[in-house]
């Protein structure tokens, strides 16, 4: 299994990506670091060590970003390039998919997953996904 958590991204467009983030965090939160790191399952702690560090920031954090939020352009945070947000329709194509996608898992999700599904929430994570797969493999 491939350990993300050694994956640097360790470049001169290192100290960009962190300005990226800050801004992204300024945009989400009002600047509020606390309530982002909270936003992202981290600690304020980790939060601030990754922003002020001097080591690269790992693949690990920015594949949590965005799978905390999908409307973040995938582009603009890692290179730079493009605006911070996907358009309106690229991300209401992305969620149509992704509720597509979840239709199937229906029968087996938990009650608050159905809850938070219905209510429109498809930022569902991976380890949910693999539980789904293997609840569904178990039923054949």
């Amino acid at each position: 299994m491939l350990n993300l958590s050694n994956l640097a991204i360790s470049n001169k467009s290192e100290i960009k990506m962190k300005e990226r983030i800050k801004q992204l965090i300024d945009f989400r939160t009002g600047g509020n670091r606390s309530r982002f790191a909270e936003l992202m399952g981290w600690t304020p702690q980790y939060l601030n060590l990754m922003l002020k560090g001097s080591g690269g920031i790992g693949l690990k954090p920015i594949v949590t970003i965005l799978e905390r939020m999908p409307d973040v352009n995938a582009r603009w945070l890692i290179m730079g390039e493009g605006a911070m947000l996907m358009s309106c329709i690229e991300e209401t194509k992305l969620k149509l998919m992704r509720m597509l996608c979840f239709e199937r898992y229906m029968s087996v999700m938990t009650e608050d997953e159905l809850r938070r599904y219905s209510e429109g929430d498809v930022n569902f994570d991976l380890s949910s996904m693999i539980k789904w797969e293997e609840k569904l493999g178990s039923r054949s």
